[in-house]
């Protein structure tokens, strides 16, 4: 049985996710001027940063799996907030979105135009 990795701290994921915010090429699609090798050369920076602070050690793949994973997470909680709004009868939301929630909201909405 494979062991699990200690899990990623508040701190980590804070860097993580401002880092993507700051980096939004880092989410597109591969093009003349945003390569996969210029792709893993920001993951691995980003890497070198989390890997430095307190927490999860995780190689490039593995902090790229949790990227998405809090992606996943992210988009689950709002559909849950969406899917509570359209109901009738009102009331509180069951399901609230934290700061950080609302910055992977906003960068997964980002788009980057491609350069010419």
């Amino acid at each position: 049985m494979e062991k699990r990795n200690e899990p990623m701290s508040v701190e980590q994921k804070e860097i993580l996710i401002e880092f993507i915010s700051s980096h939004p090429e880092i989410k597109q699609k591969f093009s003349s001027t945003f390569s996969r090798q210029d792709s893993i050369a920001l993951w691995k920076d980003l890497t070198n940063i989390l890997n430095g602070t307190p927490g999860a050690k995780k190689d490039w793949k593995e902090w790229r799996k949790s990227w998405h994973d809090i992606q996943s997470r992210t988009k689950t909680k709002k559909a849950q907030i969406n899917a509570h709004s359209s109901k009738t009868g009102g009331g509180p939301a069951t399901v609230d979105l934290s700061e950080a929630d609302e910055t992977v909201i906003r960068s997964l909405l980002e788009v980057v135009e491609p350069q010419a």
